[in-house]
């Protein structure tokens, strides 16, 4: 295991592109963060001011709380120190 973890939010696939090709490049463990209800087309139609997408980046609470409706990983390890020096449980 890595010391190193690069952790990602994909809803289309475009930041997981590019956070494996960071982790591969810095030799790093990959963590996908995965929302508890999947998006759906429909949720991701930022043009529709109503959709889930839209919603959420207007909430203030959403940003405040971003774990908000994440599974968080579980499993213990080693742990990771974030850049704010915050120790991380590991990931499953």
């Amino acid at each position: 295991m890595s010391k190193v973890l690069v952790a990602y939010f994909s809803a289309t696939g475009t930041t997981g592109m590019a956070a494996t090709a960071l982790a591969d490049a810095a030799g790093a463990d990959l963590y996908e963060i995965q929302p508890e209800v999947p998006y759906t087309n429909d949720d991701l139609n930022w043009r529709n001011e109503q959709s889930r997408s839209s919603v959420e980046m207007k909430d203030d609470f959403a940003f405040k709380n971003p774990t908000k409706g994440v599974r968080i990983p579980t499993k213990k390890s080693d742990g990771y120190l974030s850049k704010d020096g915050c120790k991380c449980s590991g990931y499953s």
